[in-house]
């Protein structure tokens, strides 16, 4: 679990014109996220739980039911 302060810079871009596979091009960086390319399932409402979590903010929505990424984090 990360430390409860926020100092992501979060770019995600998801747009793939119509095709059927849809992946979500995201880059996070931060002092304490591991560099690396991640193969893990990631949506929206990961996305949002993660940073939910980072925060110490309750969950919303659809993100309650998601886990966040935590392999990301280097501590």
């Amino acid at each position: 679990m990360r430390p409860s302060r926020l100092t992501l810079l979060i770019v995600t871009f998801d747009e793939n014109a119509g095709g059927k596979v849809k992946p979500i091009f995201t880059i996070i960086v931060d002092a304490e996220v591991r560099p690396g390319v991640y193969g893990k399932q990631l949506n929206h409402y990961r996305l949002l739980r993660t940073i939910e979590e980072a925060s110490a903010l309750l969950a919303l929505g659809r993100a309650k039911g998601v886990r966040p990424l935590s392999t990301i984090w280097t501590i």
